[in-house]
Formats: C-alpha cells, sequence, structure tokens
C-alpha cells in the first residue's frame, strides 16, 4: 500500500503549455470586436415578417462569449454568468 505521506510530486511535462498560456491563446481565439455583431443582432430597421430571429451572427457571438468565459474560469474568476450568456447565443445559433 502506499504510504500517502511521503508521496513524491510528478510535476507537468515541460513541453505542456502553461495555464497563462491557454488563457491567451483562448483570448486570442477570435480576436476581433464582438459589438457589430450584437449590434446586428438586435436591428430594428428591417421588418421581420417570420419573426425569427437572424441567426447567422450568433453563432459567431456565442462561440467568442464562451471562449471569455473558459479564460476567465482558468484565471479563477466568475464565470458562470458569462457561460450562460453564451450558450443563450449559441442555442439561437442551433
Amino acid at each position: 500500500m502506499t504510504d500517502l505521506a511521503n508521496i513524491s510530486r510528478l510535476g507537468v511535462a515541460k513541453e505542456w503549455p502553461s495555464r497563462a498560456a491557454v488563457i491567451r491563446r483562448i483570448e486570442k481565439t477570435t480576436p476581433w470586436s464582438i459589438e457589430p455583431a450584437i449590434a446586428y443582432n438586435a436591428r430594428m430597421d428591417r421588418e421581420n415578417e417570420a419573426n425569427s430571429p437572424q441567426r447567422g451572427a450568433y453563432i459567431g457571438v456565442g462561440a467568442r462569449l464562451l471562449g471569455d468565459a473558459q479564460a476567465r474560469a482558468l484565471r479563477g474568476d466568475k464565470w458562470e454568468h458569462d457561460a450562460i450568456n453564451a450558450l443563450g447565443y449559441l442555442s439561437f445559433a442551433a
């Protein structure tokens, strides 16, 4: 049986990226601003005869917001509300 008082650390493989590198990579997934897509989704300049959302721009916004939520979670920040918001966008895109 293993003596739990004398366990040596295995460590992390040197070729694995650091947590900070993973967060930076997630944040750079979509480096452009999502504000134009959010504004497009909320536009009121056209009559929506089918009463359906403009779905094309929702998936990009949802993916970006979900990436931001994942980066916040890895940093230890509050991320749950951001993930819920992102999933709302992604559900419209489906």
